[in-house]
């Protein structure tokens, strides 16, 4: 019999009978909720009103959701990419192979619905090992870097270590890619859309290297019923003189040689129209704009759209 006053973690008084962990386990697959979705992204650059670059990409997800302990299973199934110069494909065919390691994830979200913690970290960090060692990692981007820069080859290698270590953050990854902010957020878990404006979000430039913009948001309800749930979420950029000085001086650095013009205004826009099933709480379609510009010398602009199979 264990002592009452044990302090090892794995005495228990009474410990639970087979019946009730069993009949608790059904409860937790009978509230698993099933689903998938398809996303699809494109992302512009302009330079001087000149389209620079372009990129299609589509995604397939898996999404099995208990929402008893706040875990997910997510899975990603496809992954097509179209990239304008068609240099990048090559880069991309070997990026996907680590996509599929990155996004087979078990994961908790926390109490505002936001990503909190990956739990099968280990997992990822063994199927990586697996896949840097295999034939499948000797892509022909791979190949290239192989016979003409293996220094560059050497750092993607240990970047890929540093991503799939248990130390790295990829909590704070996931929550800033489109399909798990959209996904995961207040409104899994809440009815309360006021708490979208108490966040704190740091957008990191797409234009300027080491800018970081501070940025606030604001959730509105368009529509609440028992059918749907019609959602807007709108972000606008926090800028002070200081951050524009900033953003003036990286302008000049990276732009004005190019195009001999000046830097005018910096603009940063986020919009997300939403609906969410109100049974399930999961977002049935979505679409999400990112657009940051100098206005009229540089632009990149993201569009993201999420639909429920």
């Amino acid at each position: 019999m264990s002592d009452k006053y044990s302090f090892y973690a794995g005495d228990k008084e009474y410990p639970e009978t087979r019946e009730k962990r069993e009949a608790e386990e059904s409860l937790q697959t009978q509230n698993i909720i099933f689903a998938k979705y398809r996303c699809e992204q494109l992302n512009t650059t302009k330079i001087d009103g000149m389209l620079t670059g372009n990129s299609t990409q589509k995604f397939q997800f898996s999404v099995e959701l208990n929402p008893l302990d706040k875990t997910a299973r997510v899975k990603l199934e496809d992954h097509y990419y179209s990239m304008d110069p068609p240099v990048l494909n090559k880069v991309f065919d070997f990026i996907t192979q680590t996509e599929l390691i990155r996004h087979d994830l078990y994961l908790r979200y926390g109490e505002d619905g936001t990503v909190a913690e990956v739990l099968n970290k280990e997992e990822q960090a063994e199927k990586w090992r697996a896949f840097k060692n295999s034939n499948a990692f000797r892509t022909e981007f791979i190949s290239n870097m192989e016979e003409n820069n293996e220094q560059a080859l050497e750092q993607i290698i240990k970047s890929g270590d540093r991503q799939f270590s248990l130390s790295h953050d990829s909590e704070e990854e996931l929550r800033r890619e489109l399909f798990y902010s959209a996904l995961f957020d207040w409104q899994l878990v809440s009815d309360d859309n006021t708490s979208i404006q108490q966040n704190e979000f740091l957008y990191r430039s797409i234009l300027l290297p080491d800018l970081i913009v501070p940025m606030e948001f604001r959730c509105d309800v368009l529509k609440a019923d028992s059918e749907v749930l019609k959602l807007r979420k709108v972000g606008s950029a926090q800028l002070s003189e200081e951050l524009i000085k900033d953003i003036t001086e990286k302008h000049d650095r990276y732009y004005k040689p190019q195009i001999h013009y000046n830097f005018t205004e910096y603009k940063l826009e986020f919009r997300q129209t939403y609906e969410v099933n109100p049974e399930t709480r999961l977002i049935d379609e979505a679409r999400l704009i990112w657009n940051e510009s100098i206005k009229d010398n540089a632009e990149n602009f993201c569009e993201f759209k999420i639909r429920k199979l």
